[in-house]
């Protein structure tokens, strides 16, 4: 009996491994990404072009967004900076999306509990219809073009506080 839960013991730890490893792997993937994106979006701010467009292909790890930048903006934002307000952003965005969704269930709740009690208290058949569910959060996609000038403007805006943000990642 002792074999059995240790086997399943570590078939969920294995599985809870897996799990993580691929979290961080999205993770790594998705801020990449969007750094690219926010870097090719500052060349086209200033209308410049980028120094190379070569794409190079590596495996991702969770030190290879901090050791290997790629595309370097030309606007002279710090990388921390950047990965501080992309946080702000995706924060901001998860946020926006709970709160709809809170507001959805809300209302989904009160429209059942009225078709409960038409259906069975006053026995009719008017059913009231449910509320359509709020969209996922898709990061990368709402990751566009104007979003991206108005965070780097307000980066550019907040140039004063930027030695205070690195200070405090790097303590961190």
């Amino acid at each position: 009996m002792i074999k059995k839960l240790v086997a399943a013991w570590t078939k969920n730890f294995e599985k809870i491994k897996k799990t993580i490893r691929s979290a961080l792997f999205y993770k790594v993937s998705l801020f990449q990404s969007l750094i690219h994106r926010w870097n090719t979006c500052e060349y086209e701010i200033s209308g410049t072009s980028p120094q190379t467009t070569k794409r190079f292909r590596k495996a991702l790890s969770i030190h290879s967004i901090s050791d290997d930048k790629g595309l370097e903006g030309c606007l002279d934002i710090p990388y921390e900076i950047k990965i501080v307000y992309l946080k702000r952003f995706i924060r901001e965005r998860i946020m926006d999306y709970l709160n709809e969704y809170k507001i959805f269930r809300i209302h989904f709740k009160s429209v059942h509990r009225q078709n409960i009690k038409n259906r069975w208290l006053l026995q009719n058949d008017i059913i009231v219809e449910y509320p359509i569910a709020p969209n996922k959060v898709n990061v990368y996609e709402e990751f566009t073009l104007d979003k991206v000038k108005v965070i780097v403007e307000k980066a550019l805006s907040e140039k004063s506080t930027w030695r205070n943000i690195i200070f405090r990642n790097r303590r961190l």
